[in-house]
């Protein structure tokens, strides 16, 4: 087992980044990056790149700027894809709960979503786990939360609209995995049916199974999360693979274990107007960033995140 690295102070840290061969020309702007920072934020996280075989020396030329625009640029990365998750999960809940309710509220079952027998019935087990998850939920919100208690109160139940406001992203794809498959189909076919309109491919039969909604819905919590505590992003590999969504959308050699599977899944079930407005923002960023970097191609971060600029700008 390797010991633990000692503590150095800012201006060690420096001196040791200088040894490896980063040039730094401002000592006292760098030092207040990193202060701001945390060099195992910014060194350690995006170094990558910028490194010989060794993985110990830094390529010739390599500047500290660069490095910090590096780590820049996935932190406007992060805030342009989180807005449009955030954007997604609204739609996504509101659907669940209105579907869902549509069918199995009458009769005045306010609470549906508790009863198990509203879910498939192989996942008996899944869909306990998940109704205990809600009362957790709801505990947890009444004691923070007037709202909550409000309908507690005045109604005894708290219809499912409402719920899916204290249940994470994780948990909304966890209660579709449970659902019947019937009702699974239902919640795509919205997507769907509006992707197909909205991009006039009415003659196309089928866009995405359950399997590869679901699968969307994992990474989209996965980068969600990462957004949220500032994680390194841009090169992210996902072990969850969507496939077969890449021709719906004519996007050429598709990489589905990189970043560029959200934003093919963001294509699909985001409106027209909304991921016009994110592909242009992105595209933006990628212009603002682009001359930053000498001692790399700005193309190749592009790779790392599976976009190949040309196909990202026709899709």
């Amino acid at each position: 087992m390797k010991s633990i690295k000692e503590f150095k102070t800012f201006s060690e840290q420096i001196q040791i980044l200088k040894s490896r061969g980063l040039i730094i020309k401002n000592e006292s702007k760098a030092i207040k990056f990193l202060e701001h920072e945390n060099y195992y934020n910014v060194i350690n996280a995006y170094k990558d790149l910028f490194l010989k075989d060794n993985k110990i020396d830094f390529k010739e030329n390599t500047n500290f700027d660069e490095i910090e625009s590096l780590f820049l640029f996935d932190k406007e990365l992060r805030s342009i894809i989180l807005n449009y998750i955030l954007s997604f999960e609204r739609s996504f809940k509101t659907i669940m709960a209105y579907k869902f309710s549509e069918k199995y509220s009458k009769n005045n079952q306010i609470s549906c979503y508790m009863l198990h027998k509203n879910y498939d019935n192989k996942k008996y087990l899944n869909a306990l786990e998940f109704i205990s998850t809600v009362n957790k939920a709801i505990i947890d919100k009444s004691k923070k939360s007037d709202y909550v208690n409000h309908y507690i109160n005045q109604y005894g139940d708290i219809p499912l609209w409402v719920v899916v406001n204290v249940l994470t992203l994780g948990n909304m794809g966890f209660m579709f995995n449970i659902l019947k498959n019937d009702d699974k189909n239902e919640i795509i076919r919205f997507y769907t049916e509006r992707y197909k309109k909205e991009h006039n491919l009415l003659k196309l039969n089928s866009i995405m199974n359950d399997t590869t909604f679901s699968t969307g819905l994992k990474i989209l919590n996965i980068v969600r999360n990462i957004c949220a505590h500032e994680e390194r992003l841009y090169n992210l590999n996902f072990k969850h693979k969507m496939k077969e969504i890449s021709n719906i959308v004519n996007y050429e050699n598709y990489d589905n274990s990189k970043l560029i599977s959200i934003f093919i899944f963001l294509k699909l079930v985001l409106d027209y107007n909304e991921f016009s407005k994110m592909k242009t923002k992105l595209i933006n960023l990628f212009d603002m960033y682009k001359l930053r970097f000498k001692t790399i191609n700005f193309f190749e971060i592009l790779y790392e995140m599976g976009i190949e600029l040309d196909s990202f700008k026709k899709f």
